[in-house]
Parts: C-alpha cells; sequence; structure tokens
C-alpha cells in the first residue's frame, strides 16, 4: 500500500494534513510545502496549543513511524531509479565501472522481482 492510502486509511483529515506538513509533501489538491505555520494552523487546527501538542504525541506513536517508513521506502524507489538511469547513461557511454554497476543493478531488480510475491491489480475489470 502506498503512502496515501496508507494516510487516507487514518480517517483523519488533521493527522494527514499535519503528515504531509510536516514532511513538505504534496497531494493533486494541496502543496503543503509552501504552507507557513500560521495556514497550517488555520486551516486545520481548533485550539492550537491543544492540538500542537497532540500532534507532536503523535509523531512518537508507531502509526507515525510505519508512515515515516512507508514514504522513505517509497522515496528510496524513486531514488534507485534515478541512479540506475544514471548508471545505464554511463555504462553506453563506455565507463567500464559503470558496466559492471549497471550489471550488478540488474541482477538486483531481477532478484527483488522474483522475490516479490505482490501482484498488481488496477481494478480494472476486462469482459
Amino acid at each position: 500500500m502506498g503512502l496515501i492510502q496508507e494516510l487516507n486509511n487514518l480517517h483523519n483529515h488533521v493527522k494527514y494534513a499535519y503528515f504531509m506538513y510536516k514532511n513538505g509533501l504534496s497531494n493533486t489538491k494541496t502543496d503543503y510545502s509552501k504552507m507557513s505555520k500560521e495556514e497550517f494552523e488555520k486551516r486545520y487546527l481548533t485550539n492550537k496549543h491543544n492540538s500542537w501538542i497532540a500532534l507532536k504525541l503523535w509523531e512518537k506513536s508507531e502509526v507515525y513511524k510505519r508512515l515515516i517508513n512507508v514514504m522513505l521506502e517509497e522515496q528510496s524507489t524513486q531514488d534507485f531509479l534515478e541512479v540506475y538511469k544514471a548508471i545505464k547513461d554511463k555504462a553506453k557511454s563506455g565507463d567500464s565501472q559503470a558496466v559492471k554497476t549497471f550489471l550488478m543493478l540488474q541482477d538486483k531488480v531481477k532478484k527483488n522481482l522474483k522475490n516479490d510475491k505482490t501482484s498488481i491489480d488496477d481494478g480494472l475489470e476486462i469482459d
């Protein structure tokens, strides 16, 4: 399950918004990274002082820690793709070390796919 799905499963729009704000993320409607503290308070918090305390305490919860790990996993996947493309380009230009690294990365990807037991279901039904 992806980060946005995990956040939606919270069923708490304040925690959703706080996580997005705290980590400088955005969705299709809001760029939380550009939001000031005052704007966040105005839009999402009714009792500013108590709400901030509750949200800071929530950061210590297992749920919050899981969300952080999901976010980091998604970011590392994107980072891996960028590195893979850069190495591939260097390998194509004849860099022998890049060729070795590229082949090693290809093996890693193949092993990951072999070990990945999840199936991809986009929900589309074809009659």
